[in-house]
C-alpha cells in the first residue's frame, strides 16, 4: 500500500505516514517496505523475536 492510499484510508496527514514507517523501520532493524514486511511476516510466524 502507498503513502497516498494509507491517507486516504486512514484520515492522516502524509508526514504521519511517514513518521510512523521510519519508527517501525528502526524497530525491526530494516530500511525499506519490503524488508519491513518480511521481517514482520516472520515475527509473527514465530521465527524472530518481536
Amino acid at each position: 500500500m502507498s503513502d497516498d492510499e494509507v491517507v486516504g484510508k486512514l484520515y492522516i496527514s502524509n508526514s504521519t505516514v511517514k513518521k510512523h514507517l521510519y519508527s517501525a523501520y528502526s524497530k525491526m532493524g530494516v530500511s525499506n517496505r519490503l524488508q519491513l514486511e518480511i521481517a514482520v511476516s516472520r515475527v509473527l510466524e514465530g521465527a524472530l523475536p518481536a
